[in-house]
């Protein structure tokens, strides 16, 4: 049995006047209109993807992902689910996801402008995943902004002061009195629109927990979630190529498309990186690469569609 807290800090995602808030939405076909998207839609299909992955492969009892939404305009973190088996599926998820934008693009209240509402955020979602774990493998990712004036990714400027999230992170998994009796497998996700290549995770091994910091491009979280899932589940790639499908009703055009699936083997039953949290070389983090196409890459077994269907 497997758990992940996936924490999303969406304050500086939102549509708030947030400079550099928005990304470019790319198209096959190239117009004149450059449709674009928030940063914040970006997040949640990251983690749409995620979800999905592990809802259309694994029974409740098996994988449970709990997803928690917090902001710096209320105390109250937005839960997009929780563990019991029923609310286990995408498309709750998906339901109570429209709540986010309502919220984030609400005024922040004069009396919390100063409040620990990161901090708090944290707590809530860190101690609802540990009350929770039991036996499990426990996982964190942790998706915060990248901000211009702040020194160093580890840090994150909250409650009129600079916050290092590892120690906080650490602190409170420590303070809980559900702490697991393993380190926490820890996966931090530091967004940032600037971010021109990708960059090897910053690895940090603490007394409760086992951090990576990781910078990622908006335009790549989905990628960068959907190998997650590979990597957390020990997922294998399936490449079906030379699919031939009608485009019409009518059956006036045929195309070939190429498909790509994920399956679980044999060595899935693991469910988790929290074993093996370095590579064989010792030297790096087993999510090195993630959002680069080279997990998947790793993973893939190619095949060839065979079909007797001829044209006429």
């Amino acid at each position: 049995m497997s758990r992940t807290a996936i924490l999303l800090y969406a304050p500086r995602f939102s549509c708030g006047g947030y400079e550099g808030n928005e990304i470019p939405i790319h198209l096959k076909n190239e117009t004149k209109f450059k449709p674009r998207k928030l940063m914040l839609t970006a997040c949640v299909e990251g983690i749409y993807e995620y979800c999905r992955v592990v809802y259309d492969l694994f029974s409740p009892e098996k994988a449970s992902v709990m997803v928690t939404v917090g902001f710096d305009n209320r105390m109250e973190s937005l839960y997009l689910n929780n563990w019991s088996p029923s609310t286990q599926s995408l498309s709750h998820v998906m339901n109570a996801a429209a709540d986010i934008f309502t919220y984030a693009q609400q005024s922040i209240p004069p009396l919390l402008a100063s409040q620990p509402l990161f901090s708090t955020f944290l707590k809530n979602g860190i101690e609802s995943l540990l009350s929770h774990a039991g036996t499990s493998q426990t996982r964190i990712i942790l998706v915060v902004p990248s901000q211009s004036g702040v020194d160093g990714q580890l840090y994150i400027e909250s409650e009129d002061k600079v916050v290092n999230i590892v120690e906080r992170v650490n602190r409170i998994i420590a303070k809980s009195s559900k702490s697991s009796n393993s380190p926490v497998d820890v996966l931090i996700l530091r967004v940032d629109p600037m971010l021109s290549n990708i960059t090897p995770p910053l690895n940090t091994v603490l007394s409760h927990c086992t951090c990576h910091l990781q910078g990622v491009h908006p335009t790549a979280l989905f990628e960068t979630f959907s190998d997650i899932s590979a990597l957390h589940y020990n997922l294998q790639t399936l490449k079906v190529s030379g699919i031939p499908m009608k485009d019409t009703a009518q059956g006036a055009q045929r195309s070939v498309y190429d498909v790509t699936l994920f399956y679980e083997t044999s060595t899935s039953k693991s469910h988790g990186v929290t074993k093996r949290i370095f590579d064989d070389d010792k030297s790096r983090s087993v999510y090195f690469g993630i959002g680069s196409g080279q997990i998947k890459q790793q993973r893939i077994r190619s095949v060839k569609w065979k079909s007797s269907d001829k044209k006429s």
